[in-house]
């Protein structure tokens, strides 16, 4: 499938990172381990590998087999609170489809797992050389649509929170914007039924990545239909054959929606990517 990368700029003032947050959904996570893997011990390193077999490595693999080169990348020694044991990220299978992240702490005795979620390490924050938050890329699984970038805070007690997140349908990002706006802004739409779209045009083809649950007889590429007074916010533009100016477009979760293709983690409120008209909303003072 075809794919470019889509870097939006966005501010939530819940979220401990740097402001603005450059951030991308994309179909496969990248993240460069090595600006925060500190070298271990090769007695630590196999002690972590034996300790974490059983729960990590297939039963097939008997305990006097060499592990499975594939299994030892997956953990990543990275010390998250500033002490002087080294942690432990761990990110890979875990027995069932899809990938895991399990954040551990060394309590100096032991390795005490205090976060497991599903997808890939996307991004950490440190401040004052302790962990204070990190991103989550969830692409599903299976045969999975829906895509997810989960931002989570972290506690000096190191208690992980979510605090946002956004959904893209899969596909969606192989549309490039002719232009990204030079500051990004809060918009309102003026008609009811307004529709979020899979692509920056009409259709009345509904596209393969829309699930079959989702699908509805009248509703062709829209991908949600937000009532009068929904807010967006509007990152880039793209004018289609017709003249027609798009703006891709995240908007702020409701309640209800008439017709959604998306859904939430957790029924977690989810912002929604997408593609939007231009002809009936309104720029907000800002």
């Amino acid at each position: 499938m075809p794919f470019t990368a889509l870097f939006l700029f966005l501010f939530h003032a819940t979220d401990s990172t740097i402001n603005p947050i450059p951030y991308c959904i994309r179909q496969a996570a990248s993240f460069k381990w090595s600006n925060y893997e500190v070298a271990i011990s090769e007695k630590f390193k196999d002690s972590c590998l034996e300790t974490f077999r059983g729960l990590y490595v297939n039963s097939t693999y008997k305990p006097e087999s060499k592990l499975p080169k594939k299994f030892t990348q997956c953990f990543h020694f990275v010390n998250l609170n500033g002490d002087k044991n080294i942690d432990l990220i761990y990110e890979g299978n875990a027995g069932s489809e899809g990938s895991y992240v399990t954040f551990y702490l060394n309590t100096g005795k032991q390795l005490e797992g205090i976060e497991t979620q599903n997808g890939y390490v996307w991004d950490l924050k440190f401040k004052e050389n302790k962990l204070s938050s990190f991103v989550i890329y969830n692409p599903g699984c299976c045969a999975e649509t829906i895509e997810f970038e989960r931002h989570y805070n972290v506690s000096p007690l190191f208690k992980c929170k979510l605090e946002w997140q956004v959904s893209i349908i899969q596909g969606m990002n192989k549309f490039e914007p002719d232009s990204f706006f030079q500051k990004p802004f809060q918009f309102q739409t003026l008609n009811e039924d307004y529709s979020l779209r899979y692509e920056p045009r009409i259709s009345d083809q509904v596209p393969n990545e829309i699930s079959e649950g989702a699908r509805g007889p009248y509703h062709g590429n829209s991908t949600a239909l937000y009532p009068k007074g929904s807010i967006g916010t509007a990152w880039a533009t793209k004018k289609d054959s017709t003249g027609r100016e798009w703006w891709l477009v995240e908007m702020e979760p409701l309640k209800y929606l008439k017709f959604d293709a998306y859904y939430s983690l957790d029924d977690f409120p989810t912002r929604y990517i997408g593609w939007m008209s231009s002809r009936f909303v309104k720029k907000l003072d800002q």
